[in-house]
């Protein structure tokens, strides 16, 4: 079965990150463009930090408020307002670098857009005991 979020442990935590299919024009503008766009710039290697930061917060949090009632009212998204980052993810990627969540981000992304299979959707930046 395909799933569209993922179970994530980040800095320790477990979190599930989540972008509904009906969130995904929310996510578009937020994105400055296609959210299959920026998926394809993670698969390129051309994603940046602000990328890996936006997708992760919009997954953990979802879109705000305003951007619901936006939404509902079927007005366009404002674009090119650069969302604050959720402060899981910015402690995250000041600790271990935004590399790290790249790949997080696009799994992400291929969730929302397309479903991941069950055994895909559990991700952690633990790394394993290299003694054990």
């Amino acid at each position: 079965m395909l799933v569209n979020s993922i179970s994530a442990t980040i800095n320790g935590r477990e979190h599930r990150l989540t972008v509904r299919r009906d969130s995904l024009a929310i996510l578009d503008a937020a994105l400055g463009g296609s959210t299959y766009a920026v998926l394809k710039k993670f698969e390129a290697g051309t994603w940046s930090t602000a990328d890996v930061e936006l997708v992760l917060s919009f997954a953990l949090h979802g879109p705000t408020p305003m951007e619901r009632i936006i939404a509902k009212l079927g007005a366009p998204q404002p674009t090119g307002d650069r969302r604050a980052t959720a402060p899981e993810i910015a402690a995250a990627i000041g600790k271990n670098g935004p590399g790290t969540y790249a790949d997080l981000a696009a799994l992400t992304l291929s969730a929302a857009l397309f479903g991941i299979s069950e055994s895909d959707a559990v991700w952690t930046d633990e790394v394993a005991d290299a003694a054990a």
